[in-house]
């Protein structure tokens, strides 16, 4: 329920500042005179204002979403959850674990790399995304959601890459992996900045 908050929440935000930041040059009501402050706001309010104010609309139902808690007893409150690796350590295990595939040698690699990537996608992206809130709050909005961009880039390439694995398409592997390892660094450097951390601990 919260990621879904989130997500919400960040489309409502591209979707109302892109209508807002909408420059409309209306036709003024005195011809050869400037037009005055309501009619610009007219006009822009014909062009962008319903959109707008969809888009508003999304941020205030991602973020009532996104701070709603959960039921009692639908989170374990085990030893487990306490022990987890933070999101530090879990992006910096994605990385090195994609640094580690071998992109120049796939064919004879196919299952191995394809099995590699199938863990990443299934254990290590959901542990990561767990944190999101943690993040949030830690980085701030903004950092954060330049951070996850990249976060989301590396996750979409590396499930091409396995699909492309998985249908024997081999070709486009190589490509996928590469941007996959790119987009996941940057990640992780700008988490690790936002963090104030130098360097992830294992």
């Amino acid at each position: 329920m919260r990621l879904a908050g989130f997500l919400l929440f960040v489309v409502g935000v591209t979707v109302a500042s892109c209508f807002a930041a909408r420059a409309v040059t209306p036709e003024p009501a005195v011809k050869g005179a400037l037009p005055t402050p309501g009619e610009r706001l007219g006009a822009w309010w014909d062009a962008a204002g319903i959109p707008f104010s969809g888009g508003m609309l999304l941020v205030v139902m991602g973020g009532v979403l996104a701070r709603r808690k959960p039921k009692a007893g639908s989170a374990k409150t085990t030893g487990s959850a306490e022990e987890a690796p933070g999101p530090v350590a879990v992006l910096a295990q994605i990385t090195e674990e994609l640094a580690s595939l071998p992109a120049d040698a796939v064919p004879a690699n196919a299952v191995g790399i394809r099995d590699r990537l199938e863990d990443i996608l299934e254990r290590d992206v959901p542990a990561f995304l767990a944190h999101r809130l943690e993040l949030i709050d830690r980085m701030g909005l903004g950092k954060f959601a330049e951070m996850i961009s990249l976060f989301a880039s590396m996750e979409r390439n590396a499930a091409r890459a396995w699909s492309a694995l998985t249908d024997e398409v081999l070709d486009e592997v190589p490509q996928c992996l590469e941007r996959a390892k790119n987009a996941g660094s940057s990640a992780r450097e700008l988490l690790e900045r936002g963090l104030g951390v130098e360097k992830a601990s294992a």
